[in-house]
């Protein structure tokens, strides 16, 4: 089932923070898609996360029990409800804290390839006849500017991961496409027409092809908004 937060809270959140935190997880469960949904490593997860639960309740039980002979009903409850969370605080923080250092990467690895394309798109524009240079490098910025506003989201979740993922990918068949052209031009410098022929397509199509335009298997994800 959906997460806490409605999408129209969750997903401007996770864009706020760079797609580093998908807030549409928050509180996920697996009661609408079925338990097979998740990938082994997700259930690991998710059993660590109750397993710190479990023994965070544990630990505030037999810690009341330590410290006071008798127990209150309201006062063992107050200490099992600070075990479970604090279980909770540093399993889910653990576990969060590997989601977001691997979409950090992954934003890392994006911007680098931005300024690979930066370096290669000069070298591509001085290879290209003077008529053609300014439309040809608008083309490519506008193409560049919307694979990085990407957006996968939908109202059943942020898809956060899936988001970073296919902009790197867009953007790493940009650069080859780019790197293609230029070893094209080098052989054959009859080959700058067809060059500059693919940047007049209209930018919506080429972003898709830098991403292949492929429907994604995530749940809800049907079409790609830039």
């Amino acid at each position: 089932m959906p997460g806490f937060l409605p999408s129209w809270i969750a997903n401007p959140l996770t864009n706020f923070f760079g797609n580093r935190i998908d807030f549409s997880n928050f509180g996920r469960t697996t009661q609408e898609q079925g338990i097979t949904n998740y990938s082994s490593r997700q259930l690991l997860d998710r059993a660590y996360i109750w397993g710190g639960i479990i023994i965070g309740g544990a630990a505030g039980y037999f810690l009341r029990q330590q410290l006071h002979e008798e127990a209150s009903s309201a006062a063992l409850a107050l200490y099992l409800a600070a075990g479970v969370t604090t279980g909770f605080l540093i399993t889910h923080g653990q576990v969060s804290s590997a989601r977001i250092r691997h979409r950090q990467n992954l934003i890392d690895e994006a911007n680098n390839l931005k300024a690979t394309i930066a370096d290669k798109l000069t070298v591509y524009l001085d290879k290209l006849d003077e008529a053609d240079k300014k439309d040809v490098k608008i083309a490519i910025e506008t193409v560049i500017d919307k694979i990085s506003h990407l957006s996968l989201s939908n109202t059943d979740r942020s898809n956060a991961t899936l988001t970073l993922v296919k902009r790197k990918t867009g953007l790493s068949n940009l650069l080859e496409k780019i790197e293609q052209d230029i070893l094209a031009i080098d052989t054959d410098s009859s080959r700058k027409e067809d060059a500059v022929k693919f940047w007049q397509q209209e930018s919506r199509e080429l972003i898709k092809q830098m991403i292949s335009g492929e429907t994604s298997n995530q749940p809800g994800v049907t079409t790609l908004r830039f």
